[in-house]
Parts: C-alpha cells; structure tokens; sequence
C-alpha cells in the first residue's frame, strides 16, 4: 500500500497553484536556455514608463557621485574615456532621452537605440578593466582608503568607475528587451496607461 502511495503521490498529496513561472521551472528537464530566461523576463511586462525612470535616475545618481561637478575632474581622473566633463554632461542628457521615452511610450526601435548606448558603455568599462591595469589598481586603492577613512563621498567616484559597466549591462539587457517588443505590445501598453 505505501509503495502504491509513493508510486502516485501526485494523487495523495494536495496540490497547490504555483505562479507561471515556477510552474515552468518545475517541468522543465533541461537547462534553462538564455532564451527562456528572454521570454520570462519579457512576461514580466516591465512598462516604459518604469524602465525609463529608472534608468534616467540611475544616471542623475552622476550628480551625487561627482557632488554637482564639483568632483567631476576627479571623476575623469579614474577612467577619462567615459567619465570627461563633457561625457558626464551627455550621460546626463541621455537620463533625460530615457525618461522622456519612457514616458511617451517610444517606439521599441528606440529602445534599441538605448540599447547600443548601454553596449557602447559595457564594452568600454571592460576594455578599462582588462587594458588599464593601472587605473583599476589605482581605482580600488582609492576606493579601500576612502572607505576606511569613512569618506563616502570620495569613495563614490572609483566605485562608480568600477562597477557602470555591471549596471549597464543589466539596463542593455533590459532595453533589448524593450526593443524585441512588438509594436502591437507597445501599442496596448499605451493603451492601458491612458
């Protein structure tokens, strides 16, 4: 009787609803490919209006880290190939392109355009860490000696220079995947927030 039980113990135990997602995960007998996680990710319906904002507040935290420019040299100091004034300026000017299509709900061809933007960045902190061997010694160093000091402030900038391209990456993971929506969604997400 108990080898019956646990032959059929889908009939004997209750079962409970799991969310869409879980359940996929339960009855898949492989790895979970890069384009599952896409498709997941995808379902999630991250609106434009929120992918926006957060990445136009992720680049005016540039402001807290380069105190209102008045550390901005010290910034371009640590990686001057995507931290010089000017580049500080446009990263500024691209929060706003983020929060404008975010809230206008921008063609997903835009969206891909982000995406190219957010490569571009990706692409250049990794070349900074593997060429520039010295700036990133430098970088941590500068990093470790304000933190013990307990000088957030002047920590902020060799911080910033060794981790925009990990959060870069996450938001070109996220554009793309703005970009690969139809326009069909995007019109009925527009639909939905009027």
């Amino acid at each position: 009787k108990n080898l019956f039980a646990l032959r059929h113990w889908k009939t004997v135990l209750p079962s409970r609803p799991r969310p869409n997602l879980l359940n996929q995960l339960s009855r898949a007998s492989f790895p979970l490919s890069p384009c599952h996680i896409v498709l997941s990710v995808r379902n999630m319906g991250l609106a434009s209006s929120t992918l926006g904002t957060l990445a136009a507040l992720t680049n005016f935290g540039l402001l807290g880290i380069n105190a209102g420019f008045t550390r901005a040299v010290e910034l371009e100091s640590y990686n001057p190939s995507a931290f010089s004034v000017f580049g500080q300026i446009l990263i500024l000017v691209w929060g706003v392109a983020f929060y404008v299509a975010g809230k206008t709900n921008a063609a997903p061809a835009m969206w891909g355009v982000f995406a190219a933007e957010k490569f571009c960045y990706t692409a250049a902190w990794v070349h900074w860490l593997m060429a520039d061997e010295t700036a990133v010694h430098h970088a941590t160093d500068m990093a470790t000696k304000a933190i013990d000091a307990g000088d957030f402030l002047a920590a902020a900038p060799p911080l910033l220079c060794l981790t925009f391209g990990a959060v870069d990456a996450i938001y070109l993971f996220l554009f793309t995947l703005k970009a690969l929506e139809s326009p069909v969604d995007a019109a009925a997400e527009a639909k939905r927030r009027n």
